[in-house]
């Protein structure tokens, strides 16, 4: 199952270059999109939204604006974990280390993100944002590793 490799490993290398594109965007243009979707969001959430001044408006999409960075920091790790994952295993690492090596080089990638934005107009590089980018790492390779150590199991008490 060649394809497999290839399939996973270039599905990690566009995730990444994801990650990267975004955090090349520069404040303006990342606060419009995140501000954009905050709007749809708190247009969503609270009933009263369009009743609302525009100053009241403003002021519920900035508190939805800040969460919403955070769980997309979390989010695009925790993929980026499952992705390493998948693809490792599919070159033939064991699932335990392919974990610690998902775990590894997405820290790094972290890191260089949060370095990367230091050079973005209007952006800054944030180590509370390294340790939110880690918690999605763990989180997508948790779950990855207990739903893979799951299958293998149940291909064991098949066989």
């Amino acid at each position: 199952m060649k394809w497999k490799r290839w399939l996973w490993t270039g599905l990690t290398v566009l995730w990444m270059v994801m990650i990267f594109m975004m955090s090349a965007a520069p404040g303006a243009i990342s606060g419009r999109l995140s501000g954009g979707i905050a709007e749809i969001l708190a247009n969503w959430t609270h009933g009263e939204f369009e009743e609302m001044s525009e100053e009241e408006q403003g002021d519920t999409v900035f508190e939805v604006e800040a969460p919403l960075r955070k769980v997309a920091h979390f989010v695009e790790f925790a993929g980026l974990c499952v992705l390493l994952m998948l693809a490792l295993t599919a070159w033939g690492i064991e699932p335990r280390k392919a974990f610690l090596w998902a775990m590894l080089i997405g820290v790094v990638y972290a890191i260089g993100d949060e370095v990367h934005q230091l050079f973005v107009p209007e952006r800054s590089g944030q180590a509370k944002d390294v340790i939110l980018d880690t918690a999605g790492l763990l989180a997508g390779g948790g779950l990855t590793l207990l739903l893979m150590s799951r299958k293998r199991k149940t291909k064991e008490e098949v066989v």
